[in-house]
């Protein structure tokens, strides 16, 4: 009888990978982004991994001195080979082929290169990552390098013992004393300024920033929700709407989303905002079903979604006009707070004359369209204020069509601008 035979013991799988693009390129890359992009970049590569939290986390030295970055995340993990393939070359990524997650969320990067972003931190970077395949079964890689050896990743395959969460973690090791920003009030602001709306489509997500959550709430200034409903080709559509209006600068535009809130589709906000930042959000099973149609991906050219969203857009207007008196007195207060504004301070009960109101109107799309004014210390700013109330003095519309002409504006945006000055 013979003897059975034992059992043999798993190896560790490590190889170690090339990327065929020369050094000098890879470092170009690595120093493209400012040290705080470079976390909101990794931030994004876990968020495209469907990753439902994600923490940046920060260890620091006896004199508060960031020694390491780490990046965490409850994604969906890497396979060694699926590192294999993917750390082996500079763009072609997959996410090129898709154009969602397996969870539907809208996918962000597209070339492969958010990677090397890590290296903008620091010089010693390493991923660890846990999986599950289709048979439950977990997978573990750890992924290595240096700056010195920026086109060369060490990869390492075992298989986890004992209870494993699944996720990735990127690592930044050796941050030189020259990174700073990374924490505090501003750094914490810019996270919420570029992953608020996120946060608002996909409210099952948390981000977690040095021990804060963050809330995207904090930075809205309104909202309101209604109802959307149309005829179209004798069907009603029917869809909620919700404006949002953001207190500080962001991303504008109207976003499609499933009934649950997913966003499917996205498109140009097509309204002057007067210098608010609004985003629109049109979520229902009629988005669902045009999602599955094709109808989305052309937008404004497709009967259904056209009709969807320009009543959605009227809606907006129609907000604009029943909020722009409180709108229009805080931009005025921040403007007499930064010494600009050439009227004087009305008095109670009495009402601005028609001088003041196209000021107030044609200064506000000014900073709308030269971001250069809405730097409070600008020097230019007075000046113009000043020459832009002169010319007021004997009606807006010599200043209106010089406005239009200066900021090339088109045809309807000039009706747009003349029906503002006329009310």
């Amino acid at each position: 009888m013979r003897d059975s035979a034992a059992v043999p013991r798993k190896k560790k799988v490590s190889k170690q990978v090339e990327v065929s693009v020369q050094k000098d390129h890879l470092r170009k890359l690595s120093k493209a982004r400012r040290p705080l992009q470079a976390i909101q970049e990794l931030i994004w590569n876990s968020l495209d991994a469907d990753a439902t939290r994600v923490e940046v986390a920060f260890d620091k030295n006896l004199f508060g001195g960031i020694e390491r970055v780490s990046v965490i995340d409850d994604g969906e993990g890497f396979t060694p080979q699926r590192a294999f393939e993917v750390f082996e070359r500079l763009g072609g990524s997959w996410k090129q082929e898709v154009e969602a997650t397996a969870k539907g969320r809208r996918l962000h990067g597209k070339e492969g290169k958010g990677r090397f972003a890590a290296f903008a931190l620091g010089p010693v970077v390493a991923w660890t990552s846990v999986t599950q395949d289709e048979d439950g079964n977990h997978h573990s890689c750890t992924v290595e390098t240096t700056e010195a050896k920026i086109d060369r990743f060490q990869i390492t395959g075992l298989a986890p013992r004992g209870e494993v969460a699944l996720g990735t973690t990127v690592t930044v090791s050796e941050i030189p004393e020259s990174v700073h920003g990374l924490v505090g009030a501003d750094a914490v602001a810019a996270m919420l300024d570029k992953f608020a709306l996120y946060l608002v489509n996909y409210p099952g997500v948390t981000l977690v920033y040095d021990g804060q959550t963050l809330d995207p709430k904090s930075i809205i200034a309104a909202t309101q929700a209604s109802e959307v409903e149309v005829e179209v080709g004798g069907e009603t559509l029917s869809v909620a709407l919700e404006i949002v209006e953001w207190s500080k600068k962001g991303s504008r535009g109207i976003f499609l989303g499933s009934a649950d809130g997913f966003a499917l589709g996205e498109l140009p906000l097509g309204v002057n905002t007067q210098n608010r930042r609004f985003t629109l959000h049109l979520r229902g099973a009629a988005i669902e079903a045009l999602h599955e149609e094709g109808a989305l991906s052309l937008g404004d050219l497709h009967p259904g979604v056209r009709a969807l969203v320009h009543a959605a857009r009227e809606e907006l207007i129609d907000y604009q006009d029943k909020t722009s008196p409180r709108a229009t007195a805080a931009r005025v207060k921040a403007w007499r707070k930064q010494g600009v504004y050439p009227f004087p301070e009305l008095k109670k009960g009495a009402k601005p004359s028609l001088q003041q109101r196209a000021f107030d109107l044609l200064a506000n799309e000014a900073e709308e369209r030269a971001p250069e004014l809405r730097k409070p210390k600008s020097k230019s700013k007075r000046l113009l204020f000043q020459l832009l109330a002169g010319a007021l003095e004997g009606g807006p519309e010599p200043v209106e069509t010089l406005f239009a002409e200066a900021f090339e504006l088109n045809e309807a945006q000039r009706k747009q601008l003349g029906k503002q000055l006329s009310r």
